[in-house]
């Protein structure tokens, strides 16, 4: 496996109310990269706070220039503001990590050591989650067991993986060409199929507030993941509706049966009234399966922005690649005009 360097390794950080944190998160990760003797970049992303996040955001700029903040127009969701700061990086390599210290930044060198290995796509997961219910944890582990059976041989996911991942530019072009409007990546990067490396960490629990998820927002994640990996619920209520026809017919017969052969008479109103409910039950599931595809396809076809910047001040280090790629354009067209 060919070894790779590092020349510039950007540090994407989406934060959501997180002005309370970010100012030891800047310390500790800083500290982190300074001792690897790497250049790097951290591109904040705003994701429509509503407390003081932007004015500490310009407050970390001003004092450090290897700091970019993008400030969404609005809150647009924790996957589109990834999505804002991987479309600005300028490095070789790219770290999505959380700002809240969930994610530690100890584990860095260990991600770059692995990038340095030759790998492109190097994962973050917890072995250990310091103060996560066991109901919360049953709830996690179910929920990757079904995703690798929903989505098969293309995604495998195991309990405790993360969107704490470091991406190689080949990688990092791969993912952003995918422009989807209902994300789930942390498939998508397992998904583009580069050499990965996994590195273990023990997650611990958050520095300052509370999760920002709510059972409501992981339940819709939940289904963004599935119909985005699987078609597998739609096979299932076209499983469900042959195999509830199927019963069906065979009842079919045997009541014919007993009223032709036995004399029986066909009971009467309790009957109808369960198998009317019981095949309205099936109709409503499988129009529900099938109109969650639907609503994703009509979002998709709009093809509206994932996002929208309000703001976007670039590091040092972006705005000095931005200067030089203008000026190779202009001698290039200097050139053309000779």
């Amino acid at each position: 496996m060919k070894q790779q360097k590092i020349e510039l390794l950007s540090i994407v950080i989406p934060a959501y109310n997180e002005e309370t944190v970010l100012e030891r998160f800047h310390e500790e990760v800083t500290g982190i990269l300074r001792s690897l003797s790497i250049r790097y970049e951290l591109i904040f992303v705003n994701d429509g706070s509503s407390d003081g996040t932007l004015e500490k955001l310009k407050q970390l700029k001003a004092a450090d220039a290897s700091v970019s903040f993008i400030d969404l127009s609005r809150n647009f969701g924790k996957e589109s503001a990834m999505k804002a700061g991987l479309d600005h990086v300028a490095g070789d390599a790219a770290i999505v990590m959380d700002s809240d210290l969930e994610h530690p930044p100890s584990l860095i060198p260990d991600m770059v050591a692995a990038y340095r290995e030759g790998y492109d796509v190097i994962h973050a997961r917890s072995s250990v989650r310091v103060g996560q219910s066991r109901a919360r944890h049953l709830l996690s582990g179910s929920f990757y067991s079904m995703m690798n059976r929903l989505a098969g041989d293309e995604v495998q996911f195991a309990d405790g993986d993360k969107d704490f991942v470091l991406l190689s530019r080949k990688a990092l072009d791969s993912v952003l060409q995918l422009s989807e409007y209902n994300r789930f990546s942390k498939g998508l990067f397992k998904w583009i199929g580069y050499p990965s490396k996994t590195v273990y960490f023990e997650q611990g629990t958050r520095e300052e507030g509370a999760s920002k998820w709510k059972l409501t927002s992981l339940i819709t994640y939940s289904i963004d993941a599935i119909t985005s990996f699987s078609l597998v619920p739609l096979r299932f209520s076209s499983y469900l509706g042959l195999l509830v026809s199927f019963f069906a017919f065979i009842y079919m017969l045997v009541i014919i049966g007993q009223t032709v052969f036995l004399g029986n008479q066909v009971a009467g109103f309790p009957t109808l009234v369960t198998l009317v409910l019981f095949m309205s039950g099936v109709i409503l599931i499988s129009l529900g399966i099938i109109g969650e595809y639907v609503a994703r396809i009509f979002l998709e076809v709009k093809g509206r922005p994932i996002y929208f910047v309000n703001e976007y001040v670039p590091s040092e280090h972006e705005a000095q690649q931005n200067a030089e790629g203008d000026d190779r354009d202009e001698r290039a067209h200097d050139e053309t005009d000779q």
